[in-house]
């Protein structure tokens, strides 16, 4: 098995074991890998721990099931490998920020913690840490033209608005005129965030309800993936973020309002493959 498939194994064993303890040692030991190269993958792909990773299932799970259910809090800390109430109490708030009981009674859902699934990217090492490969890349000036829609990222119906549109756009524009690449751009305007998608094209060659913009010239960071964003968005903010950090780059602040590029050329319909741009600069 490659990485991937070693670190899904991985997920789906602790999955079926989260009422027991799961130790470093007995992972690394079940796919014949050094104690330490297994905590390195594990921490690079998930973004936690093994440790933390476990922790922060469990405590999903019982929280799950303490608003599903009746049962009691403490026959539910036992059932998810807890020593005592005491100490899933404490967990459960150091996490979550209420108590078990509070989240017994809460009208709403709280942020829970679901099964991770490893995505398909390739890794490197900087600085002695495994971030997920990129590239550095310098972008001139130039302008597209599409459609621009306001969304929030935290609102599932704001989200398939998005996916709607950029599939109407790749029908009625990309596919009909015989254009690419496609662009999508995501931005903040006014304190709200706006997902534009569009084409380089002639102003004359716009339809009549397009929007013009101005993508700036910098250095760009540019990530690769092989899925649908909205599907592995957390994993893709997690990957830059430590990927920026580590290698010594900050996003570049002028023109705070451009937050990142994705790019779509002719063979993202076979290999699902796109890039990420974001923009960047050395830290001072």
């Amino acid at each position: 098995m490659n990485y991937i498939e070693v670190m899904n194994d991985a997920i789906e064993y602790i999955e079926n074991n989260l009422h027991k303890t799961v130790r470093l040692d007995e992972l690394a030991a079940k796919y014949y890998i050094s104690r330490y190269h297994f905590y390195r993958i594990f921490r690079s792909l998930t973004n936690a721990t093994l440790a933390e990773y476990i922790t922060q299932r469990r405590l999903s799970e019982a929280a799950k099931k303490i608003k599903a259910t009746k049962q009691s809090i403490i026959d539910i800390a036992f059932d998810y490998g807890f020593e005592s109430p005491e100490t899933f109490s404490r967990s459960f708030k150091r996490f979550f920020k209420i108590t078990p009981l509070a989240c017994r009674n809460l009208d709403f859902g709280i942020p829970f913690i679901e099964k991770k699934e490893i995505v398909e990217r390739k890794f490197k090492n900087v600085h002695n840490d495994i971030i997920v490969d990129f590239t550095l890349k310098h972008v001139a000036e130039f302008q597209l033209f599409g459609k621009r829609l306001a969304f929030k990222p935290t609102v599932k119906n704001d989200l398939d608005k998005v996916v709607n549109s950029v599939q109407e756009f790749l029908t009625n524009v990309i596919k009909r005129k015989n254009i690419e690449p496609m662009y999508n751009i995501t931005k903040k305007e006014a304190g709200n965030l706006t997902y534009f998608t569009g084409c380089k094209i002639k102003r004359d060659q716009a339809d009549a309800d397009f929007v013009e913009l101005t993508v700036p010239e910098s250095d760009y960071a540019v990530f690769k993936y092989s899925t649908d964003l909205f599907l592995i968005y957390k994993t893709v903010v997690q990957d830059i973020s430590k990927a920026l950090l580590v290698s010594g780059l900050k996003l570049n602040r002028s023109f705070a309002d451009f937050i990142s590029m994705e790019f779509y050329d002719h063979a993202y319909f076979k290999t699902k493959q796109f890039c990420i741009y974001i923009p960047v600069c050395k830290l001072d």
